[in-house]
């Protein structure tokens, strides 16, 4: 280190001093008698060896220079220091000329002025050596009076400081590159004397304090923070100064409405704080212990592994919740560092682990159902998702699964597959079943049909031929009778052949294919005139009207509610039929037909596609009560849906969608 000014000046004048009593006593011995003279040479001689042995530990070269004539006298130190070669001679202009030229024009003004002054000086001057070598140098001197007060000399005397110079720079680098890091670390670092004053706050310190540099230095931390840090001082700092032992611990600071984790180490001057902001950290453990404790209260099994995709022994369990040991029987530290494979057994099954195996080979989340084991071997059925959790680079480093009992649904689906198995096979018995009695009943069907024909087309004909020949005969009541029996024949061939078409719509294949409902309409209206109807009916049909259906099960459909209209309009003066569609509720096209006929009591209208259903006399509109069960059959069959609105004297629509 380099010493002070008033250390280095003091023992430098005292060698100075030395050296010109030396000088001195040299002359004074040289004047005296030769028994005296020698006994002053030996102490002397002695003094010299002193004086050098001081300036040699001092490392301070001494001098002086007499005036006027400018002589120089010079300690041996000296010359080392200017590595001046032994028995080199050296005046005061050559040993000026050690001095680069500036520092050395410095040096001769200091001279001169203290030669005619008496004006000390201290000097830090630059030079170089006998062998070229540069030096950083302090020089002080001061002027020596006579008892007359007359200068007869300057004394001083030159230390090398190049090397304490160079370390003192070395310390200020290293005392600058410490200061920028403090400056620019993340923890507050702030230094206190030891009356708690502040002698040191790093830009963090100021930012999580909330004050300025200015307000803090030199100022104590009782007077600035009455409400805010008092209470550490006294409970922590003080500690330290006390017992002299570094202190950590974690304290709200209310002003910022920050957490800090405090750090407070002893030094010679007083202490030193960190400070660092954990506000989010204590956030972040408080989630994270809610959700830890929430997790490990929930029913499901939630078990975490790390995410290494090791074949032997696999994931290593690293996190298990409250329901893992309810359900297994095993308890945490049982399981934590094992695999997930101590929970399976032989019924589980090797192919579901293949599948999930290979899900997790390739990072992506996977569900499936297995066959676990408890602690004590007890088989049960877990469903589980098994998800990967990435960290903030992305890199995956755990796997979570979130597992369910499902035991008792596994038991219960076994169980009703059993049971839709029993099921399937009595509803088959029972198709079976009644597949026969259909086949039976369509076989009975057309064997009465054509066993009824017969008589029927015989009562028919022989009824025509007697009211040919005997008309003439004839009552008026016995050709009324007739009648009646033509009339009821008719309209017992028309009932058998319903039934016909009615059993023939249940067992005929679907053909869909596409129907021009517009041409079909206008078909049955002509049919319609074509069968003399005795009143004007106007038909309007829409046009472009195309159906992808079944050809043979439309015209049945037609046929019916196109003859009904124009049967129940009648006794209507102007009769109008109406056939087209509409858009119904869910965009699908809806088929109607209107008409103002007699129409019906809506309060009936789901009697009105029941088999033998009527819902106005015989005897005033004919039928057989079996047209729109034949209808509402045929609709079905092709996925589609029929229903009427009317009124009575109004008329009546039949509406109707296909599948």
């Amino acid at each position: 280190m380099i010493p002070n000014t008033f250390n280095f000046r003091n023992a430098a004048l005292v060698v100075a001093g030395l050296v010109a009593a030396f000088w001195l006593g040299r002359r004074m011995a040289a004047g005296t008698t030769p028994v005296v003279a020698d006994d002053a040479d030996k102490h002397l001689r002695t003094s010299e060896a002193i004086l050098d042995n001081a300036a040699t530990i001092c490392h301070v070269g001494a001098w002086q220079i007499w005036l006027p004539a400018m002589d120089l006298t010079c300690s041996r130190e000296l010359r080392v220091i200017l590595e001046i070669p032994f028995g080199h001679q050296l005046s005061f202009e050559s040993a000026m000329a050690f001095y680069l030229p500036s520092d050395r024009r410095v040096l001769r003004q200091a001279l001169k002025d203290c030669a005619t002054t008496g004006q000390p000086y201290e000097l830090e001057l630059r030079l170089l050596t006998a062998r070229q070598r540069p030096l950083l140098v302090k020089v002080v001197g001061e002027a020596v009076r006579d008892p007359a007060g007359v200068i007869t000399h300057i004394q001083g005397a030159l230390q090398d400081i190049s090397v304490a110079r160079q370390a003192e720079l070395s310390q200020l680098l290293v005392a600058n590159r410490l200061l920028t890091t403090l400056e620019t670390i993340s923890d507050g670092v702030v230094t206190f004397d030891t009356l708690c004053r502040f002698t040191y706050v790093n830009a963090q310190a100021e930012r999580l304090l909330q004050r300025q540099r200015g307000e803090l230095l030199g100022n104590s931390i009782e007077d600035l923070f009455p409400q805010g840090l008092t209470s550490l001082f006294e409970g922590h700092y003080q500690a330290v100064l006390n017992t002299r032992q570094p202190a950590h611990f974690e304290e709200f600071y209310a002003p910022a409405s920050l957490w800090l984790d405090i750090s407070v180490y002893p030094s010679d001057e007083g202490f030193a704080v960190y400070l660092r902001d954990v506000t989010k950290r204590r956030a972040d453990n408080a989630e994270l212990a809610l959700l830890k404790t929430a997790i490990s209260r929930i029913n499901d099994i939630v078990l975490i592994t790390d995410a290494e995709t090791r074949d032997d022994p696999g994931q290593r369990i690293v996190f298990a919740n409250d329901a893992f040991e309810r359900l297994t029987g095993f308890s945490r530290t049982e399981v934590i560092g094992q695999s997930p494979k101590i929970l399976q057994g032989p019924n589980t099954s090797r192919t579901e682990l293949d599948r999930v195996r290979a899900a997790l080979k390739t990072w992506q989340p996977v569900r499936s159902e297995l066959v676990n084991y408890t602690k004590s071997g007890e088989q049960f059925w877990i469903e589980m998702d098994i998800s990967p959790i990435a960290n903030a680079s992305g890199g995956y480093t755990h796997w979570v699964a979130v597992e369910r009992d499902v035991t008792g649904r596994r038991a219960r689906l076994e169980e009703i597959l059993r049971l839709n198995s029993e099921l399937e096979e009595r509803v088959a018995q029972r198709t079976s079943q009644l597949n026969a009695v259909n086949k039976e009943l369509q076989a009975f069907s057309y064997s009465v049909s054509h066993d009824l024909r017969g008589p029927l087309s015989t009562l028919d004909g022989f009824s025509v031929l007697l009211a040919k020949r005997e008309a003439a005969t004839l009552s008026e009541k016995g050709l009324h009778y007739l009648n009646r029996i033509r009339a009821s024949a008719k309209q017992m061939g028309e009932l058998i052949e319903g039934l016909l078409v009615l059993a023939k719509s249940a067992d005929e294949p679907v053909v869909r294919a596409p129907v021009d409902l517009t041409a079909l309409a206008q078909r049955m209206a002509n049919e319609c005139v074509e069968r003399g109807m005795h009143h004007r009916v106007v038909f309007h049909i829409q046009e472009g009207m195309t159906v992808r259906a079944d050809a043979l099960l439309m015209y049945v459909v037609m046929h019916n509610l196109i003859g009904n209209a124009c049967k129940f309009t009648s006794k209507t003066l102007q009769a109008e039929v109406t056939v087209g569609s509409q858009p119904g509720e869910a965009g699908q096209p809806v088929y109607f037909v209107k008409d103002n006929g007699a129409g019906f009591d809506e309060a009936d209208a789901d009697q009105l596609f029941g088999i033998f259903q009527r819902l106005h006399n015989a005897n005033d509109y004919a039928g057989t009560g079996i047209g729109l069960a034949n209808v509402k059959r045929v609709i079905e069959r092709q996925g589609g849906t029929v229903w009427a609105e009317g009124q009575v004297g109004i008329g009546a629509s039949f509406y109707f969608t296909l599948g």
